[in-house]
This record gives structure tokens, C-alpha cells and sequence, in this order.
């Protein structure tokens, strides 16, 4: 009996390991976006002002943010046109860089709620249109810290469509204990995308200072969504 036990522990290590290197260096689909971030969100906007903003406070901190998100292009930027501010984050990783649950912890719920940010409310696959335009489901929330509060969309689009949030909680670390905690969400983009779980994904993230219920019926933010249309965020404009 104990024999065949430690032949079965032997059979899983070696398939978990078999599991881990397929998904490492085998499961590279083809890239489909091919868009320069900083230009899909356009640098100046007739009528807005638009300012670069960095992703921390100093060139390290720039720094260790890159090599923890891993991305392959990124773009900050804050629009602002009379008393409308909407901070545009973009992230993209290329076809084989990271894993679904690995880009899809990088969000309001995880990382703004770690770094002691309180999530006020949330929704989860909202319907968003504008221009008469339908957009693809959105994830929506309100989060708060030392009296600033932002009113947030954000899409996590793997190979052009929107990842689903439900089952996510707040505050996951990062390290070890983080991938377990995610186990669960492996295990459901295993059933959902197959063994092929490095694949093509863009985080967009729009940060306001107003109430999305106040925002979708503001033609200056429907104006701002049609310019940044080219990230596939609406459904009439997947990626190309």
C-alpha cells in the first residue's frame, strides 16, 4: 500500500511538472493586437487635456512595478475637459508571457485593495454603451483612500474578450501564497481556455471622478470612449 502510494505521488508530481512546462514553453498562441498603446490612447485630444502619468513615484518604483506586472507595452494617461478627470490605464502582454489569473490579479480588487485602498462597491459584467454604441460587459467599482474616491471601469480582454470577475476576491498577495489562493481561478481558465493559458491580454483600466451611473450619459466620456475604441473595448471594434 505504501508502495502505491508513493508511485501515485510520483505520477502526480510528474504530470503537475509535465503541466507546468507544456504551459511554460509550448502553448504560445499567434498575437492578434498589434496596436501601439500610447497612440491607441491618443497623446493630445482636441478640447481635453492629456498628461502622461507615471506608474509610481520614482524611476525604481517604475521599475519594480515593470518587473512584477511583466507587461510588453503600457500607457498611463489622464484626460481631462472641463470638470470630467478620467485617468486611461493600458497594459497588454504579448501571446505566452503570463497566465489569465496571474494578469487578471492585476486590478482594483487586488492591487488597489492590498496597497490599503477600500473597495466601496462593486458590479460585476456591466452593460456599458456609448454613442449609441454597445461596449463589451464591464467590470465596475468605487474604491476610496485617505478621502479620494475613484469611480472605475475595467476590462481584462484575453484574446479580445472580456474575462469574468465573479468568483475573484479582494486583496490577493502576491507570491506563494497568492497562487494558492488563486488555485481555484486556475482551475476554471484550465476549463475555460484548455492547457493554453499564456495568451494574448490587454487590461484597460478608466479611473473618474464621477459616478459611472453619472459618466455613461456625459457625451464628453462618450467622446473619450469612441477615441479609445481601438483597444477592442467596444463590440462592434474587436482587435484585429
Amino acid at each position: 500500500m505504501k508502495r502505491f502510494f508513493l508511485w501515485s505521488s510520483l505520477a502526480a508530481v510528474a504530470t503537475l511538472l509535465g503541466l507546468i512546462a507544456y504551459i511554460e514553453f509550448v502553448s504560445v498562441p499567434v498575437r492578434r493586437f498589434t496596436a501601439d498603446l500610447k497612440v491607441v490612447a491618443p497623446p493630445t485630444l482636441a478640447g481635453w487635456e492629456v498628461r502622461d502619468v507615471p506608474l509610481a513615484e520614482t524611476q525604481g518604483s517604475v521599475e519594480y512595478v515593470n518587473n512584477i506586472l511583466l507587461f510588453d507595452d503600457v500607457v498611463q494617461r489622464m484626460y481631462r475637459k472641463g470638470d470630467l478627470e478620467v485617468l486611461v490605464y493600458a497594459a497588454y502582454w504579448k501571446p505566452g508571457k503570463v497566465t489569465t489569473s496571474d494578469a487578471g490579479t492585476h486590478n482594483p480588487d487586488s492591487c488597489w485593495v492590498a496597497a490599503g485602498w477600500s473597495r466601496q462597491e462593486r458590479r460585476f459584467s456591466m452593460p456599458v454603451s456609448a454613442s449609441g454604441r454597445e461596449l463589451l460587459p464591464a467590470e465596475q467599482g468605487v474604491y476610496s483612500i485617505r478621502g479620494h474616491t475613484s469611480h472605475v471601469l475595467f476590462w481584462h480582454l484575453v484574446n479580445g474578450e472580456a474575462n469574468r470577475y465573479e468568483d475573484q476576491q479582494t486583496g490577493w498577495r502576491t507570491g506563494f501564497v497568492g497562487r494558492f489562493e488563486r488555485l481555484p481561478l486556475v482551475m476554471e481558465d484550465i476549463r475555460k481556455y484548455g492547457l493554453n493559458m499564456k495568451r494574448e491580454q490587454l487590461f484597460v483600466r478608466l479611473s473618474a471622478n464621477k459616478p459611472v451611473d453619472t459618466l455613461v450619459n456625459e457625451p464628453a466620456f462618450a467622446e473619450l470612449l469612441t477615441t479609445l475604441d481601438g483597444l477592442g473595448i467596444f463590440k462592434d471594434k474587436p482587435w484585429k
